[in-house]
């Protein structure tokens, strides 16, 4: 068994991530292809670079910004 990006042919970025038995004759949809990434530590989000078959992890997400509310008016 091995693991494999299935990544988009418009944005190389990481749609799913499967595992595959050897022999396996299983295909991506017409609009994907798949990368064996046994041992790499990469998922769904990343974008891959087919020229130098490198990964860029997706940006982290935004920080929450927490604004006060008004204290409770007391009678």
């Amino acid at each position: 068994m091995s693991n494999y990006a299935v990544i988009s042919n418009e944005t190389n970025i990481c749609d799913n991530v499967i595992v595959l038995d050897e022999g396996s004759t299983w295909q991506p949809p017409a609009s994907h292809y798949t990368v064996d990434i046994d041992g790499l530590e990469v998922g769904i989000g990343w974008s891959y670079d087919p020229t130098t078959n490198t990964w860029t992890p997706p940006p982290p997400p935004p920080e929450s910004v927490v604004t006060p509310t008004e204290a409770p008016t007391v009678i």
